[in-house]
């Protein structure tokens, strides 16, 4: 599973449980961030595909969703697959004023879907716009996975595709050894 598919699975998943409620205007600006994240282990056998995504401000309270697939391909059984989704509280989440970088440094409890085993990642990462914004007019914003809502009043979408690293760790594993397949930074504003 490509970190493309896994992206479009989440998507898919936001259309079909598409919570389409009506929303109030923002009271202020609204920033996410996600990235993809792909890599296999030295011997070729396991993959792991890591899925980040983070939001702070607007009418939604400020959340990192962490989603992670280790399939052993060589032996062909999923290793782990585990959801983690975290209200953040402070600073764990950054962004600057234009968009432009993020920062997330959170502790997220995940749960395998397998074995309900409960367990910790510390997420370290950062984002940094590596293209000119994109800006377009909109009136739905997902809120966070699984929560698209629509607005009243249309507003004003700024979406940077960038670069993104860091660490995602249980104990000493790292489950994003190298650099995003895909990332982005959106700010969203009245």
């Amino acid at each position: 599973m490509t970190a493309i598919v896994l992206r479009s699975m989440y998507l898919s998943a936001f259309l079909l449980v598409m919570a389409v409620a009506p929303g109030r205007a923002f009271a202020q600006a609204a920033f996410t961030a996600d990235a993809d994240f792909a890599s296999e282990d030295p011997s070729g056998c396991v993959s792991t595909e890591v899925f980040v995504f983070a939001r702070r401000g607007g009418s939604a309270p400020s959340i990192a969703d962490v989603k992670i697939s280790e399939i052993d391909n060589c032996n062909e059984r999923e290793v782990l697959t585990a959801h983690g989704r975290a209200k953040l509280k402070g600073n764990e989440l950054r962004f600057d004023s234009r968009s432009r970088t993020a920062s997330l440094n959170a502790t997220i409890e995940m749960v395998d879907e397998r074995s309900n085993e409960r367990f910790d990642v510390v997420a370290q990462l950062t984002w940094k716009a590596s293209a000119q914004a994109v800006t377009a007019v909109r009136n739905t914003d997902m809120e966070e996975p699984g929560r698209i809502v629509r607005r009243e009043r249309p507003m004003k979408k700024t979406f940077n595709v960038a670069k993104s690293s860091g660490t995602i760790l249980r104990g000493e594993h790292n489950f994003i050894p190298g650099r995003a397949t895909d990332a982005g930074i959106v700010l969203i504003s009245d």
